[in-house]
Formats: C-alpha cells, structure tokens, sequence
C-alpha cells in the first residue's frame, strides 16, 4: 500500500472516531438532562413537537444549510461533512438509547447528581477530543459550523 493511501485511511479512521466521541457526548449531555448546546437545543425541541427523532431533525436541518454552503463554498465540503451532516444526530439518539439500555436514562438517573456531574464531565472531555480529531483530519465541515464562516466572509 502506498504511504499516501495509509494516511488517508488513517484521516478518515480519525473522522469517523471524532463524529462517533461527538455524538456520544451530544447523547452523554441529553441524558444528564443539564441542557445542551444552542443548535442540539432547538433541535430537539422542534422535534419533538414535529414527533420525529432527533436525529431525522437534525439531517433535514443540515441539509437545508448545505444549500448555502455548496453555492458560495463548496471547498469546505468533503467526506467528513457528510458524515458530519447525516450521523450525528442519529450516533447521538443510538448513544441514548444505550444509555438507556444499561440503566441510564434521563429519568432514572434525574434525582443522583454525582452521576449526572460525572456524565457531564466525561461529555465535555469527549467532546473536546471527538472534535480535535475530527478538525485534525481535514475531511470537510459540517454546514452547521461552515456558515458562521460563510457570513463572516460575505459581509
């Protein structure tokens, strides 16, 4: 195997290992029930009300801001956007559902705060790494974080 190939394995390996740790910690964050970032936020929210998964709701919302990014900068986008786009919601609402499986959900752990503490703790860190390893492998951004780019860019 040529050197060239093995690094792009090893890139898309580290893309696909970062959108997995940022969905887990999305999930880690949801269950803890301590609230989430701004965009998980209205995401789960409006899905909620539209009564379709969380991570259905965030592909659609992702698709609507590829839109612009594909016009005005499609340099931006390659592999790791699209997974980016398509699979963190739903590796996220996978995440829950384990959780939930092993005991975890939001309902059973609302009233032990050591527990959610924690899991917002080790949400954080895995967090930090899954997005440090997915920024490092230059695979692509996702729309949700390119369009704060495009704006400053334009205006």
């Amino acid at each position: 195997m040529k050197e060239h190939t093995i690094i792009n394995i090893k890139r898309f390996l580290f893309m696909l290992l970062g959108n997995c740790c940022i969905g887990f910690a999305s999930a880690m964050f949801r269950t803890a029930d301590f609230g989430t970032d701004p965009f998980t936020c209205m995401n789960l929210g409006v899905s909620s009300h539209l009564l379709i998964s969380y991570g259905t709701y965030q592909m659609i919302v992702n698709i609507v801001l590829f839109i612009p990014v594909i016009i005005l900068a499609r340099e931006s986008f390659g592999i790791g956007a699209l997974v980016n786009m398509l699979g963190i919601g739903y590796i996220s609402d996978f995440g829950v559902y384990v959780f939930g499986k092993f005991g975890l959900s939001i309902e059973s752990i609302h009233s032990y705060m050591p527990l959610r503490v924690g899991m917002v703790f080790v949400a954080l860190l895995l967090l930090g790494f899954g997005c440090g390893i997915y920024m490092e492998s230059r695979m692509g951004v996702a729309p949700y974080d390119m369009i704060p780019q495009i704006i400053e860019d334009n205006t």
